[in-house]
């Protein structure tokens, strides 16, 4: 193998090689993804976590018009499985800085944007680990998630995850209305999962969050396996999110 240099860079980019003077470069897997399995029920392909849930929510966004009333948000972050602690990550304060700019654009408060946060809903997107049945083991043989099964959501009693009883009463809503599939997920209590960019960013955003994700396996392998069906679903549920407007009225019930 050949040794790449700057002289190489510089011609690939068609400049200088003095011109630059300095660069991030990293590898990257360029196998395609493809379908599997004797009905092509499974996905396989580099990054699935977390590109499959990006894609999702992209997808829904696009195509959905907010409620009356409502400011539709989609937050990237990278360098999750480092720590998140960039300047663009979700231990930093761009999520806050970004709804407190869009807030003040509108004309309203800094006492209107707090009074915002707190009526606000936040799906946190994050692929789950699928049953294996290599690893038996591991899961909780009562709360595993799987494959083609519909969208994860995620349980955790150490606060890993962020789901609790209200918002994961409002995600079932969501789901039942759309006609999306879902499963309910808890890591055995030896074996902890890892967490979530919705738990890290909430230090930062105080805002009612559901867990949710894809089951897969092989996560975080140069090739990893979903299932086909599952992003239909994410799709389903998270239109319905992004055109329902819900509030919670004094006495703790939520209107939709």
């Amino acid at each position: 193998m050949r040794k790449v240099t700057l002289k190489d860079i510089a011609k690939e980019l068609n400049v200088c090689k003095e011109d630059i003077l300095s660069y991030d470069l990293y590898l990257a897997l360029l196998d395609r993804g493809m379908l599997v399995g004797p009905n092509n029920e499974f996905v396989m392909a580099p990054q699935i976590d977390n590109l499959e849930c990006s894609y999702g929510l992209l997808n829904a966004l696009l195509s959905e018009v907010p409620a009356k009333g409502t400011v539709n948000v989609m937050c990237l972050f990278d360098n999750e499985e480092i720590g998140s602690a960039t300047r663009q990550g979700a231990a930093s304060t761009t999520l806050y800085d970004l709804l407190e700019r869009i807030t003040l654009s509108l004309g309203l408060s800094s006492e209107e944007f707090k009074r915002s946060l707190a009526s606000s809903y936040f799906i946190s997107a994050d692929n789950a680990q699928g049953f294996h049945p290599s690893y038996a083991s591991k899961y909780d043989p009562t709360n595993a998630c799987y494959m083609n099964e519909g969208i994860v959501v995620k349980n955790a009693a150490r606060g890993s995850y962020t789901t609790d009883a209200y918002s994961l009463a409002i995600f079932k809503v969501l789901c039942e209305r759309s006609g999306a599939r879902y499963q309910l997920n808890t890591n055995r209590s030896d074996v902890p999962g890892g967490s979530t960019l919705g738990a890290i960013s909430q230090t930062k955003v105080s805002i009612p969050s559901v867990d949710i994700g894809l089951a897969q396996v092989a996560m975080h392998s140069s090739y990893e396996t979903a299932g086909a069906k599952d992003l239909d679903d994410l799709v389903k549920a998270i239109k319905e999110f992004y055109h329902t407007h819900f509030h919670t009225i004094n006495d703790g019930t939520v209107e939709f």
